[in-house]
């Protein structure tokens, strides 16, 4: 008889993750000649493997699955505390937080070549986001850069406060293009050499914010916006980079930035600068000179949208974390 088939019910499981020793063994090498000569024995044995923390208790796979955890998935420590409990390791958040900063010594000099990589590229974005501080008590501010696609990396940089000397410092002799909005902490870069290139996200949400108040002249203004990310997604579509998409821009965007400067010059002197859409107008105004920027270049982008997106897990962090930061100092000691 031919065998049956037999029916095959599949269900997606779960096999919950299991902490391990890992053991290295090291054999030691005695000379046997010396031995027979009567001669102290020479002994050799290999040394061990690097470890990111020397003589800790931790391997680097369960390190870096705290940091992970931790800047990625947003766990506090004192979480993780409770996490690896269960599994088998009584650990406490302080040790995990002296692991978490002796991890950070480790990657210092790759977090220093990441923000040479960015400061290298052709065009960069750059935002900032607030972070509570334990010591002092105030507000700290982490300025974001992410480089272009030929230095694809994100990193951040620290300071108490939203001083202009931040930016000025990290993108010191800096000579590129930065997207960014109309903070004017930027100020400084764009004097020493480097073009703003405005963000029409910013521009959009201002008016995004009137359409309640003053429908009618917001949303002819978000349909006139419209009409550049739809030269945007047409551009994406039809594949093209560098001196083509510079162009096409040109020819398709150009019309539409020129009528809506018109648009913006006429409704200027009717609206209230203290409403809604009044401040959308004076800041798309304000910001004119830097709007059209990213027509000139291929490689530029109509908006801030990379430094927006890659922001957000600080964003998602702080929701979660005691505080994003302990103390300031030259290396910041991580929350619990």
């Amino acid at each position: 008889m031919a065998p049956v088939a037999l029916p095959v019910s599949e269900r997606l499981d779960y096999r919950p993750a299991a902490l391990f020793v890992r053991q290295v063994i090291r054999p030691t090498y005695a000379c046997r000649y010396c031995e027979r000569a009567g001669d102290d024995p020479q002994v050799a044995q290999p040394p061990l493997p690097p470890e990111p923390i020397p003589r800790g208790t931790a391997a680097a796979g369960l390190l870096a699955h705290v940091l992970v955890s931790k800047y990625v998935d947003h766990l506090p420590l004192y979480r993780q505390e409770s996490i690896l409990g269960r599994l088998g390791w009584d650990v406490t958040r302080s040790t995990l937080c002296d692991q978490v900063i002796a991890c950070a010594d480790v990657l210092a000099p790759l977090y220093r070549l990441m923000c040479d990589r960015v400061r290298a590229s052709a065009s960069l974005h750059a935002d900032d986001t607030p972070v509570p501080l334990l010591a002092p008590r105030r507000t700290a501010h982490a300025w974001e850069y992410v480089g272009d696609a030929a230095n694809p990396y994100t990193v951040f940089d620290l300071s108490v406060g939203r001083s202009r000397d931040a930016p000025a410092a990290f993108l010191k002799a800096y000579k590129g293009f930065v997207h960014a909005d109309g903070y004017a902490g930027y100020g400084p870069v764009y004097a020493g050499g480097a073009t703003h290139v405005g963000c029409w996200m910013h521009v959009r949400r201002y008016f995004f914010d009137a359409r309640l108040t003053d429908p009618e002249r917001a949303h002819e203004a978000l349909a006139r916006i419209r009409a550049l990310y739809a030269v945007e997604r047409d551009a994406k579509e039809r594949e093209l980079t560098g001196a083509a998409l510079a162009v096409y821009r040109q020819q398709h965007s150009g019309p539409v930035l020129v009528a809506l400067a018109d648009w913006l010059a006429d409704q200027r002197p009717r609206v209230l600068p203290k409403s809604l859409i009044g401040e959308a107008v004076t800041y798309a105004t304000n910001q004119w000179p830097t709007l059209g920027v990213y027509l000139t270049d291929g490689r530029l982008t109509i908006d801030n949208g990379p430094a927006e997106q890659a922001i957000r897990p600080l964003a998602v962090g702080r929701k979660n974390w005691l505080h994003p930061a302990g103390t300031v100092r030259s290396d910041p000691r991580p929350c619990c």
